[in-house]
């Protein structure tokens, strides 16, 4: 009786991390509330090696002012290629920042980074 209970909490925590990869790859400090989305610019950033993760994003994004959550999800746009988003708090100049990054190579691939709209 007990082994058929522990076999069904590991299969369900399988799945709840088979579920979590499917997702995507999120870094967020910790203290990241809803209470600062007033204050966040949202970056869309696409056009990427495929090796890039959310860590590295959060290496260069953190040059240019404060960088609260970065989400690369494993889903693709509708031509096959990977993108994903950066928010960050304290930007002075965003269009400055947007036209920096936009000037990075990785190899063949030139990173492509836009405001995201807003809802």
């Amino acid at each position: 009786m007990e082994t058929t209970r522990v076999q069904e909490r590991d299969a369900a925590a399988r799945v709840d991390s088979s579920f979590h990869r499917r997702q995507g790859f999120r870094r967020r400090i910790p203290g990241f509330s809803n209470q600062l989305l007033g204050q966040v610019q949202t970056f869309f950033v696409y056009n990427f090696l495929e090796k890039l993760t959310a860590k590295s994003f959060w290496f260069w994004f953190q040059r240019y002012g404060k960088v609260v959550d970065v989400f690369v999800p494993n889903k693709r746009d509708k031509w096959g290629n990977r993108f994903g988003f950066v928010r960050m708090v304290g930007v002075q100049n965003e269009s400055q920042m947007v036209k920096k990054l936009n000037e990075i190579w990785f190899g063949w691939y030139k990173l492509r980074v836009k405001m995201a709209d807003r809802p």
